[in-house]
């Protein structure tokens, strides 16, 4: 099937149904934020040490090729680990912490993802619209940095107000393993290796499950292991994978960062994602990340690959300097949508007539 979708209209309907809950929390994390940051526990993401160079990172989702992963992850000592919260349980069960935790997520299961694991070795990485209960409760390494989209104008001004202390800008790129491509590349790691990352459904299969089988896990991300495939909702990709509308945009969003960062990225995943260049996980732990200069690719063929993919299907990335100018304005030009970011803003106080709290989460009222 031809991988196609209107990108616009599924990132803007994303950002309405998530925004209340950015919002909420960015204004409900500000004085756990303040006392951490202050206090010198947690640092601006850009304040983080970065690696001796030319140091390697493996990017793990939870997709189904974390199965080859995941037996020998404690192999993996020549460079950073890079993990989504769904993984945490199963690195320790593995004896393997990661050495990043990328948060994204703002819904209240993060907590429950990052819970029962003491993570002295590990950094989070987060933004101010994470879970407020994941925040509190983190109690070692943290780096913040502020989370934004090209055209919104609310949350770089809360920022503004409330976090003068971070001052690293991140673009929201969707999901874990993209937000953790720029966040790496921003480090220094090089190369970056993903494995875990299909956004799609190898086999049918829906999650990495054979640790989740014989390990005690506080959490697991499904406890479907094989899709529906009489369900709509899944179709084949152009090379045979299952996938849905969300891992397409995903793909796209992960070809531009690829795009953005010009980052020497090698793809050890088995799902749709077909332009990068691809290795052998097993090759990658037992080499250390080290000898596959074979794989990079220059700026100029890594523009190729995905504008001859992402043009075609109307979608249009300006890496200029220009472009970098205009994106910097576009999110900070607070003065000129004073009267918009006001009206949105009023979305925290409607949340008393519109939403209800139950427990530890809001949830619409009918």
């Amino acid at each position: 099937m031809k991988e196609t979708m209107n990108t616009y209209e599924f990132n803007k309907s994303v950002k309405s149904a998530w925004e209340p809950n950015w919002l909420a929390n960015c204004i409900d994390n500000a004085p756990t934020i303040r006392e951490k940051m202050l206090s010198g526990r947690w640092k601006d993401f850009g304040d983080l040490p970065r690696p001796i160079e030319n140091t390697p990172a493996i990017i793990a989702g939870n997709g189904p090729s974390m199965d080859k992963f995941s037996p020998i992850v404690h192999k993996w000592q020549g460079g950073a680990l890079f993990s989504t919260c769904s993984l945490v349980h199963l690195w320790d069960a593995c004896h393997r912490h990661p050495d990043y935790i990328v948060a994204l997520d703002t819904s209240y299961d993060v907590r429950k993802k990052l819970s029962g694991v003491e993570f002295h070795r590990t950094t989070l990485l987060a933004h101010p619209s994470v879970d407020p209960e994941a925040l509190k409760n983190w109690e070692w390494a943290c780096g913040m940095f502020k989370m934004f989209e090209p055209e919104d104008t609310v949350l770089p001004k809360l920022y503004e107000i409330l976090y003068p202390w971070i001052t690293f800008r991140v673009m929201n790129s969707g999901c874990m393993a993209n937000e953790a491509i720029l966040l790496a590349n921003a480090l220094g790691f090089n190369p970056i290796f993903t494995v875990g990352v299909d956004f799609g459904f190898p086999r049918g299969q829906v999650n990495a499950m054979n640790v989740w089988q014989k390990a005690k896990m506080h959490y697991r991300p499904s406890d479907v292991e094989e899709i529906d495939l009489k369900d709509p909702a899944y179709f084949k990709a152009e090379n045979g994978v299952y996938t849905t509308r969300t891992n397409l945009f995903y793909k796209q969003t992960f070809l531009t960062n690829w795009k953005i960062t010009k980052a020497n990225i090698v793809d050890c995943s088995d799902g749709i994602i077909t332009e990068v260049p691809k290795a052998d996980i097993k090759d990658v732990v037992e080499k250390q990340g080290k000898g596959f200069e074979e794989f990079y690719r220059t700026p100029d063929e890594i523009d190729k690959v995905v504008d001859d993919y992402l043009i075609p299907r109307g979608v249009y990335i300006d890496v200029s300097e220009a472009g970098r100018v205009r994106g910097i304005e576009i999110a900070d030009s607070f003065a000129d949508a004073v009267s918009e970011a006001e009206g949105r803003l009023g979305h925290i106080k409607e949340r008393s007539d519109k939403w209800t709290k139950k427990g530890d989460r809001w949830e619409r009222k009918p």
